[in-house]
């Protein structure tokens, strides 16, 4: 039957997007690397415009694909504008990249406004951008090189992989070249695309043998980052071994490193994010995964029936997209341990039926140590009445309201979120005030009960606050911190209004959403709220970095596409439910530590009824030129 479904994968897989021809769109074709925050970045429109004419997109993007573009504005960036008048909220580098400039390239032509400073309503001269600069080409450079040495001066959104990308280099080259940019890629900085690394080891493989503990001596210019990227293991490991780092790395350290086997030569078959975890053979864990692949339906199925249903069923494609990524972390975890015992199982899974039942009688299914899934929640407290509290049962996609002391729910859920943005404002502001939907009651009790002191705005019953009833709650000479929880986009938009003018008055504000919605990537919302650089919680870290490149990089070449969210999730639950079942300690034990898969992080904390819920939640922050920021 798996094979079947293997069959089904690869017809999944050849579903293409349908282009339309018209004279207000155009065409992009996908590249590697590229995200719909990217491409709705070049051509100045919203992740809502693109996701509204291409609506497949919402599944992942797909390298050659072709998306719709809406023509709101030229893909170029350079413009023949002259001069520009200076708007509420714009910057040197928000201007600057508006016309394809440096901000160096337009200070120079506006000296007066260099020495008065940027003020709203000044007019700007805006210097001709050259057609090179305005169009980079996204094919591999040859080394320019002058008679001293071959340099790259950073632009921007380019980041250390890109740029070794493009000169066919890699990331450490460029460090051992360049390592005063180690830690930072500063706009404008010149790097060194040759020469001898300054550290003779930053080249060599560097294996760390079995033993019980291992230890270097920090040098000049290593930050806990670089060693931990070195040694392919986590920062937090690196503060556990070593206690004395709470206060300060410094050069000179020993640092003891405690992992076993550990292999930088890059030849590893798991993605760069994973660890490489010891076996205890005599301890090995019996493992299920439970699926809803629903197989009764395809028996005697018609190619045009399954066909069908690959199109109109979108449960049964986020399944598939989930087994992608589950069996690419279970094959490449076999490669390292091979009598790793995973069964897979049909759950037959609808919102009111499944094959529990069944598979407890015909599988024994309560014989196993642990078991990810179902899909569906009321299907998961139906396992757990018949399964001993010895089984330990992984919630994989959804938040089960219902608690038991062996649940493990690996989705962190919308409490967990709250608790996460509301503990870190808490630390980086004075005073808060939260602004709640008239129809978000839970929200106003959840502050009340956990978080008494910030200062609660209700929208009253047609969803309208004045700006006096935010400035009543705010305080001058403290920085405040102002949460909107809403996806009505007349709240929003009012609230951004009043936040702008309250910033004009001299408040120190810092803008958060209590969650994120579709209404923040809307036309008329989305260029509005960048401008105050909202910062929202997350399950997922959705910025392009080099681990999520490097996972798309072998996702695609076993699929041939580029992985959806359900994938992403499929392999980073599966992964890590499996790292922590190769411990030689019992899985509750394990699931005590912090860990970082490609896109989740997984860090579980008892509940009330004693299971264990992941607190693993990002904090991310819009940047005025569309990026997406870690704060976490």
């Amino acid at each position: 039957m798996i094979r079947f479904v293997l069959v089904c994968l690869f017809v999944t897989f050849t579903f293409g997007l349908i282009a339309q021809n018209n004279s207000n769109f155009q065409e992009h074709l996908v590249k590697e690397g590229e995200t719909i925050t990217s491409i709705a970045t070049q051509y100045r429109v919203t992740p809502a415009d693109l996701y509204q004419y291409n609506p497949d997109a919402k599944k992942g993007l797909k390298l050659g694909s072709k998306l719709i573009i809406p023509k709101k504005s030229n893909g170029n960036v350079a413009t023949n504008a002259d001069t520009h008048i200076v708007e509420a909220q714009e910057t040197w580098f928000g201007i600057a990249k508006k016309y394809g400039l440096t901000i160096e390239a337009l200070q120079q032509a506006n000296k007066e406004a260099m020495e008065k400073g940027l003020q709203i309503g000044t007019t700007l001269q805006i210097p001709k951008a050259s057609k090179q600069s305005a169009n980079v080409s996204s094919e591999k450079k040859p080394l320019q090189t002058n008679a001293h040495e071959a340099t790259h001066t950073v632009q921007q959104k380019e980041t250390k992989y890109s740029i070794a990308k493009q000169y066919n280099l890699t990331v450490e080259q460029l460090e051992a070249w360049n390592p005063e940019y180690k830690d930072n890629l500063p706009l404008g900085a010149v790097l060194k695309l040759s020469g001898k690394p300054n550290n003779e080891t930053s080249n060599k493989n560097t294996i760390l043998k079995t033993s019980a503990s291992n230890s270097i001596v920090v040098e000049k210019g290593q930050t806990l980052y670089s060693i931990a990227k070195q040694y392919q293991i986590e920062v937090s490991d690196l503060q556990e071994w070593n206690p004395e780092l709470k206060d300060g790395l410094k050069e000179g350290m020993t640092l003891q490193l405690k992992s076993k086997v550990l292999n930088t030569n890059g030849n590893s078959t798991l993605p760069k994010v994973v660890k490489q975890i010891s076996l205890n053979q005599s301890s090995q864990k019996k493992i299920a995964l439970l699926l809803p692949f629903q197989l009764s339906k395809l028996d005697g199925a018609t190619s045009a029936n399954t066909q069908a249903r690959l199109k109109n069923d979108e449960f049964f494609n986020m399944t598939l997209d989930f087994y992608t990524g589950a069996k690419m972390a279970v094959d490449s975890i076999k490669k390292i341990h091979p009598n790793l015992s995973v069964t897979w199982l049909d759950s037959e899974e609808t919102s009111k039926t499944s094959a529990i039942d069944k598979l407890i009688a015909e599988e024994d299914l309560a014989s196993y140590d642990v078991i990810v899934g179902p899909f569906y929640p009321q299907h998961i407290e139906n396992l757990m009445q018949q399964v001993a509290q010895e089984t330990v049962v992984i919630s994989p996609l959804r938040e089960v309201l219902k608690n038991y002391p062996n649940l493990v729910q690996s989705m962190p859920g919308g409490s967990e979120q709250k608790k996460a943005l509301l503990d870190y404002l808490q630390t980086k502001t004075s005073n808060q005030v939260a602004v709640i939907d008239a129809k978000k009651q839970f929200s106003s009790n959840y502050l009340q009960k956990f978080y008494p002191k910030v200062g609660v705005v209700k929208a009253n019953e047609k969803n309208v606050v004045t700006i006096e009833d935010i400035r009543s709650k705010m305080v001058k000479g403290k920085t405040n911190a102002l949460l909107l929880d809403s996806a009505n986009t007349n709240l929003v938009l009012s609230t951004i209004g009043a936040l702008s003018v309250l910033k004009s008055e001299g408040f120190e504000i810092v803008f958060a959403m209590m969650e994120y919605n579709e209404t923040i990537v809307s036309d008329d919302v989305f260029s509005r709220i960048i401008k105050h650089q909202v910062i929202f919680p997350s399950i997922v870290k959705n910025v392009d970095a080099e681990e999520i490149i490097d996972f798309e990089k072998k996702f695609k070449s076993l699929y041939k596409m580029f992985p959806t969210p359900f994938a992403m999730r499929g392999f980073d639950v599966t992964m890590d439910v499996l790292q922590r079942s190769l411990e030689e300690k019992p899985f509750l034990e394990s699931i005590k530590s912090k860990t970082q898969q490609v896109e989740n992080k997984f860090w579980y904390e008892k509940n009330d009824a004693n299971g264990y819920t992941n607190q693993g939640v990002y904090l991310l922050q819009y940047q005025p030129n569309y990026q997406i920021q870690v704060l976490n």
